[in-house]
């Protein structure tokens, strides 16, 4: 006689119970931190940067702003215990070797969207100071814009320009020359998600953690519930993987969101961190 198992029957009662409590979490949350989340998922963004490191109080230079950079994840994390990321990590080719840019001779060029361990793995070996404004519970909307600029920028429907002043306006499209097509530096290709909304952010001359700031500050309309870090969103977005934050050698950032963004960061024609500290 064939002996009865009991172990399909726990296994599917677990993933049954999972799933019910992840619902029942979302369903008793408050009503702002439940808009993290639809039927199927929850959704979350962290903005990293990285330069080099620099006394407190002192400006970067322009060769310090040549070693600056800015980049971002972005999560769905269905109930089922499944995470997608969209990563936005626009450099020039071979970047991510050198850890730099040619902020004035170099000519627009096509650009590499990398994954942020690429940024993070350049960081650690240059010695670079990295800082992170999330994960924050985002609107899933917010996530879906992402999606699409990571598509657009893997298809090439726009350039790498570091000063991207001229060509942050001109038509999208691969079958244009880099000259002729939309460009953005690393940190507008995060901002740009959402030009809707609040307008084109302008940088001036921000760079790598204030560059970072104001762009976590763009978005921060999209956050749900406290601008607090999402211990869970950050062991699901696989964070912990990577040595910096093994050894938390990350800064957390998190009290900049709460900072005003300055009147010129917007163009008027268009007017619109957290880290374990144990």
């Amino acid at each position: 006689m064939r002996r009865f198992s009991l172990r399909p029957v726990l296994a599917a009662v677990l993933i049954t119970v999972f799933a019910s409590s992840a619902r029942a979490a979302v369903a008793t949350a408050s009503a702002s931190e439940s808009d993290a989340c639809d039927a199927n998922a929850c959704y979350y963004m962290a903005i990293f940067s990285s330069q080099v490191p620099l006394p407190a109080g002192q400006e970067p230079d322009l060769l310090d702003m040549s070693k600056s950079h800015s980049f971002a994840r972005f999560m769905k994390w269905s109930f089922d215990g499944a995470a997608e990321v969209v990563d936005i990590n626009w450099i020039p080719p071979a970047s991510h070797l050198s850890g730099e840019v040619d902020l004035f001779d170099s000519p627009t060029v096509e650009g590499e969207n990398q994954d942020i361990f690429s940024a993070l793995d350049t960081a650690q070996r240059l010695g670079r100071a990295v800082s992170i404004w999330g994960p924050y519970a985002i609107r899933p909307e917010l996530y879906g814009r992402a999606l699409n600029q990571r598509d657009r920028l893997l298809r090439h429907d726009i350039a790498y320009d570091a000063i991207d002043l001229l060509q942050r306006h001109s038509p999208l499209g691969a079958s244009r020359a880099p000259a002729d097509r939309k460009a953005l530096n690393c940190f507008h290709a995060i901002s740009d998600i959402d030009t809707v909304s609040s307008g084109y952010l302008k940088t001036y001359t921000a760079n790598g953690e204030a560059a970072s700031r104001l762009v976590a500050q763009h978005l921060k309309r999209w956050i749900v519930g406290p601008a607090q870090f999402q211990v869970n969103a950050a062991w699901r977005m696989g964070l912990y993987q990577h040595p910096l934050f093994q050894w938390r050698l990350i800064t957390d950032r998190s009290a900049d969101l709460a900072a005003p963004v300055p009147a010129l960061s917007y163009d008027p024609v268009y007017s619109w961190e957290n880290m374990p500290t144990d």
